[in-house]
């Protein structure tokens, strides 16, 4: 692979028309991506619901609810008692607001289906620019293998609809570069998605690295070609689109939430996303992983300019947090797709793409030609799904939404501060119990407390855990059935089990 500042020209082609108001390849696209959506959205309703899995949903859709019933956003903390009255920002404050509405609406059945159709357009959308460059098996495949890898982190968390802009965003940078004469996609489109972005998740910053890698590559190309107006334009459109991540209730500071995450080894040693991606117990991401890797190589894939910087960046990310995986996971096919089209010939959509054509998949004449019908189908088969899904009783995992043991702790009346396991934080916050920590770890990582709390949860030190709780004034505890401390807790005589299941324990405080 190498860098170079020259462009490959990618010839566009006028697309063919067959008695029709669309272009025959965007009929069969538009059916073919609405399927494979279809396909992604049947698999996460039928794993009922596995979007739930993530505690902090709760609390997403909890100062979702604030937000709507005070018609501002929170700029303190009002949900644990460790820090009660700090500065926080929510930095997913639309995102929340969109949960919570679907909450309000229609429960936790609405939660599930917006993210389940988010989750969906996701794939959906990918799959389509694929089908523009890749033959149509190919594409397919690459679909699947996108769905495949990121299927585990599709949650109903914010980073959800962050996942939708990304692709979209990353798109519109390669079509605009990828035109006879490279640039910057319209402003009004990068404008529009940034304003968007910056309220939705966090996540806005790895927008405007991408979009930094493809204005330098063009400014380098401009400069060289001695087209100052072209730079200046360039340079015009990157300062106002960065002005644009200022459009939030919060103005800067999510930039400050960023570094603080990425930028804490705190984080990065205890929370599960922010960890290296564990090849031994997801097997799956190597292969993925290798594969993509491997493909350039074994096809004479010449990567250049901003692609091969935004691959690297991507594989760094990929390497350095789980998360940073999925982002790879998803994105590098699309990185990609041109110049293993422009490689490997029998990889390339085939042309002409005319429905009398011989070459012409079968499969691609039959959506082309079809594409109302097919398109009705999966509208019937969606409706159906949501008659379905009247029937079932969806909500979220008891492994992170104890109801038995909370009960039973109001019937017993036991009441102050609380020492809760970290998964349990997001359900606490629902139920109104202010925690000792939860998973706004950005807040929580400012003091001694995020390191204090892990060590005692871990029982690294069993003496300096009873005397946290001594510390913050523990009256009782509520943990993983499993976690260490609450092994060491059943052993001391002044704690005095209350509650045991197979999600969690309770204790308290004896003569407290």
């Amino acid at each position: 692979m190498t860098i170079a500042s020259t462009h490959d020209t990618i010839p566009t082609r006028a697309p063919l028309v067959s008695n029709g108001a669309l272009p025959f390849r965007v009929r069969s696209s538009l059916a073919a991506s609405v399927i494979i959506a279809l396909a992604v959205y049947v698999g996460l309703f039928i794993g009922g619901a596995v979007v739930l899995r993530d505690p902090d949903t709760f609390w997403h859709i909890n100062i979702g609810q604030w937000m709507l019933h005070h018609g501002t956003v929170p700029r303190v903390d009002f949900y644990s008692y460790t820090m009660a009255g700090k500065p926080w920002i929510d930095t997913a404050w639309l995102s929340d607001v969109l949960y919570a509405l679907a909450y309000n609406a229609g429960g936790w059945r609405a939660v599930v289906l917006v993210a389940d159709l988010t989750g969906a357009a996701v794939i959906g959308v990918a799959s389509y620019y694929l089908q523009q460059h890749l033959r149509f098996s190919i594409a397919l495949l690459c679909a699947a293998a996108m769905a495949w890898g990121t299927f585990h982190h599709f949650s109903a968390r914010p980073h959800l609809f962050a996942y939708l802009v990304l692709v979209v965003w990353l798109i519109a940078l390669l079509n605009a570069f990828d035109r006879d004469k490279p640039t910057l996609p319209r402003l009004y489109l990068t404008a529009a998605l940034m304003v968007l972005w910056a309220n939705l998740h966090g996540s806005f910053t790895l927008g405007l690295l991408l979009l930094y890698i493809f204005a330098g590559c063009c400014l380098w190309r401009g400069w060289a070609e001695r087209d100052l107006a072209e730079c200046r334009r360039i340079l015009a459109n990157v300062a106002l689109v960065s002005l644009c991540t200022l459009a939030t209730p919060y103005v800067a500071l999510p930039f400050t939430m960023t570094s603080t995450l990425l930028g804490n080894s705190l984080i990065s040693s205890h929370i599960r996303e922010w960890l290296p991606p564990d090849f031994q117990a997801h097997r799956d991401w190597l292969i993925y992983f290798l594969a993509i890797v491997m493909v350039m190589p074994v096809l004479g894939v010449r990567l250049r300019g901003p692609r091969l910087l935004v691959l690297l960046a991507l594989g760094i990310l990929a390497l350095s947090y789980s998360r940073g995986m999925f982002t790879f996971l998803l994105l590098a096919p699309l990185v990609i797709a041109v110049p293993v089209a422009k490689a490997a010939p029998y990889f390339a959509r085939q042309e002409p793409m005319d429905r009398d054509a011989p070459q012409t998949d079968p499969v691609v004449g039959l959506l082309a030609r079809r594409w109302r019908s097919v398109l009705a189908a999966c509208l019937a088969i969606f409706c159906a799904a949501q008659i379905v899904a009247g029937w079932r009783n969806v909500a979220p995992d008891e492994s992170i939404s104890p109801v038995a043991a909370i009960d039973h702790v109001r019937k017993a009346g036991i009441t102050g501060n609380v020492f809760n396991e970290y998964n349990f934080g997001g359900f606490l916050i629902a139920e109104g119990i202010p925690t000792i920590i939860d998973g706004r770890a950005e807040l929580f990582v400012k003091s001694d407390l995020f390191r204090d709390y892990f060590a005692a949860k871990d029982c690294r030190d069993l003496g300096r855990a009873l005397a946290m709780l001594d510390e913050y004034k523990i009256s009782w505890v509520i943990l993983a059935s499993d976690a260490p401390f609450a092994k060491a807790l059943a052993r001391e005589p002044q704690w005095e089990r209350v509650f045991a299941d197979k999600n969690a324990v309770v204790f308290v405080r004896r003569n407290a």
